[in-house]
């Protein structure tokens, strides 16, 4: 288990040669998929340097709750804000001449860190196409070695070496964020349940896995109506109404999920939701916390 010192030795390493973090969040989940250990540390230790957050994913959500996250993040911190889609290179080129107009004075090296599913490495690969690769090299103190890729005149970006550490005490918090294998999990249905609490409603998870009106009478006709009233409305607010049980069964039965007897193998149902989160195949997006980015 990483020690709150060892965390920190692990910050300081990161950035030790960056002039400028980069912080790509998930414009979906920006609070979820945000460091505020990383942030707080370079804060208080180096408060020279300077972050930016880069909503990546602005394609998988609504363009008015995106408009409602950047006003959100613009009155709640101090960072220029940037939204992009690396995967389908939106947003790249005015982001890079932007950092080209910024960085235009001085040889400046930036750090792009970011969990596995804020799709940090697509942004990578989105900013160095057509650019000049240096290469890898190895550098003390880093687990692997580190890509420099030269964005402008004055401006070299470095891959992170690793993953940035987060708190090993929460299982189900390193599932959501990405960093844990499926297979390594202990407590699935725990996990499975936060996802649903937090980010995913009943009503998403059916349709991902293709399950609908007609499916549910035919599995559990006595049950049916009661269900979809708590299932098939697209609401936020009906999740605190799951039945979690019947929603995995169907999952587990449309599938075909099932042991020697026909019972619905929940763990596997819950390794296949856990999966296809990691993989962001599931559709979801958050809202911005309560507040009145208006005033």
């Amino acid at each position: 288990m990483k020690t709150e010192r060892h965390i920190k030795e692990i910050f300081a390493k990161i950035i030790s040669d960056a002039d400028v973090i980069f912080q790509v969040l998930d414009a979906r989940n920006p609070l979820g998929t945000r460091n505020l250990a990383l942030e707080e540390f370079i804060q208080k230790n180096a408060p020279d340097k300077k972050i930016f957050l880069v909503l990546n994913k602005i394609d998988m959500l609504p363009r008015p709750i995106l408009t409602e996250w950047i006003q959100y993040l613009k009155k709640t911190t101090p960072y220029d804000i940037y939204t992009v889609s690396a995967l389908y290179n939106r947003g790249i080129i005015a982001f890079k001449k932007s950092l080209a107009h910024i960085f235009s004075k001085k040889q400046t090296k930036a750090i792009i860190i970011g969990y596995p599913n804020t799709g940090k490495s697509s942004l990578i690969q989105a900013l160095s196409r057509e650019k000049k690769k240096i290469g890898i090299s190895s550098r003390a103190g880093y687990t692997r070695g580190i890509m420099e890729i030269k964005i402008s005149q004055h401006l070299s970006l470095f891959d992170t070496p690793g993953i940035i550490p987060i708190s090993e005490d929460s299982e189900v918090e390193q599932a959501v964020k990405g960093v844990i294998n499926p297979e390594k999990i202990i407590d699935k249905e725990a996990v499975v349940q936060s996802l649903i609490e937090l980010y995913v409603t009943p009503s998403k998870l059916l349709e991902h896995f293709g399950i609908d009106l007609g499916y549910i009478k035919t599995k559990f006709p006595e049950q049916s109506e009661d269900f979809i009233k708590k299932y098939l409305i697209s609401d936020e607010k009906m999740r605190k109404y799951s039945d979690f049980e019947l929603l995995i069964q169907l999952i587990g039965f449309k599938r075909g999920y099932l042991k020697i007897g026909g019972e619905v193998n929940e763990n596997k149902v819950f390794n296949t939701i856990i999966h296809a989160w990691q993989k962001n195949q599931i559709k979801f997006f958050t809202y911005p916390p309560n507040l009145d980015v208006n005033a």
